[in-house]
């Protein structure tokens, strides 16, 4: 709030009411004349209804429980006052000792069967039992009143979650309308079936994210040399972890061979790309030591043979290789026709 007030010399006097049941305003008064400005210390004033109520709620509380909401009822004024406080609920919320409010359907509120005292500058306790009966945000409105009239309404919102655990189901798929990572694909079905255990009357939330390339995520991670340094330099660990290093780390190769982009690696482009086809390599060699005397490839040294696990190796084992060797070869061509 701002007001320009003309003032005469000698004292002057304003009389304002201020807003709102619980704040402190900072009142601060300038004046301007014509020999310069003077600001006085501001003063701060506190603000409170001489009757009022405070109820605090949970952050959330579940479907089906039951809770005793305890608050308390401030009288500040030099008298003794006697009051009553209601709570009204909407139809998603079950109220202990409510009544359907008149012109107001599926609404309900406790009633003033009873009146308390209380003394001057006292403290009042009230409580109220409520249950939730649908997920959501609900407005619970608290009514305090004298004898006389209405002295304060305050309006919150409780939270209600559904009973259980959440759970989240994934699914995807790759679409390819160009067919450059194999054949054409234009369309992808997603089969997402509700789960049979479900809480009845649970809302279900779906959401569909699609990424602009395949290789967004792991090229976005070797854009600095950070992420570089990390991708080339993951751990060893079971054949399935090796093929889980190896295949990024080849794609990433592959996609800015393919877009000629190694300069957003910086430095030397040259020595990028023979860092980076060395640790496929050396992925390959690592692979290779998890494959058995009949060919097949195991999850772990010298254990029992994996049929997928086989199938996986082997043809990520051919594509690799053939791609990177033949890739070396040509560069090695090119250095000797130079010299």
């Amino acid at each position: 709030m701002w007001e320009v007030q003309p003032v005469r010399s000698g004292r002057f006097s304003l009389t304002r009411t201020l807003p709102d049941s619980l704040t402190t305003w900072e009142i601060k008064a300038v004046s301007m004349f014509q020999n310069g400005i003077c600001v006085a210390e501001p003063v701060q004033v506190s603000v409170n209804l001489p009757l009022s109520v405070n109820i605090p709620l949970p952050y959330q509380v579940v479907r089906g429980e039951q809770l005793d909401l305890e608050g308390s009822v401030y009288n500040q004024q030099p008298d003794s006052v006697t009051y009553c406080l209601t709570l009204k609920a909407g139809p998603a919320l079950c109220l202990l000792k409510s009544q359907p409010v008149a012109g107001q359907e599926g609404q309900h509120s406790t009633t003033c069967s009873s009146w308390s005292k209380l003394s001057a500058g006292g403290v009042g306790k009230v409580t109220f039992t409520v249950m939730g009966l649908e997920p959501g945000e609900h407005t619970l409105t608290f009514t305090l009143k004298t004898r006389s009239r209405t002295q304060d309404i305050v309006q919150k919102k409780l939270r209600v979650v559904p009973e259980g655990v959440k759970t989240a189901k994934f699914s995807g798929g790759t679409l390819d309308p160009q067919g450059l990572y194999g054949s054409e694909k234009r369309t992808v079905t997603l089969k997402n079936h509700v789960p049979a255990n479900i809480v009845p009357n649970t809302p279900v939330e779906r959401m569909l994210t699609i990424n602009g390339e395949v290789l967004g995520d792991f090229v976005s991670v070797v854009h600095s040399a950070e992420g570089l340094r990390q991708l080339v330099n993951m751990p060893a660990g079971s054949a399935e972890a090796e093929l889980g290093g190896l295949l990024p780390l080849f794609q990433v190769y592959q996609y800015l061979e393919t877009t000629g982009r190694w300069d957003v690696l910086g430095g030397d482009i040259q020595k990028n790309s023979a860092d980076m086809r060395r640790k496929i390599k050396e992925g390959l060699v690592s692979i290779s030591s998890f494959r058995g005397g009949d060919s097949s490839y195991s999850m772990w040294l010298k254990r029992e043979p994996s049929t997928w696990l086989t199938a996986l190796s082997s043809a990520a084992g051919r594509i690799v290789q053939r791609q990177v060797v033949l890739q070396t070869q040509q560069t090695h061509g090119c250095r000797l026709g130079s010299c």
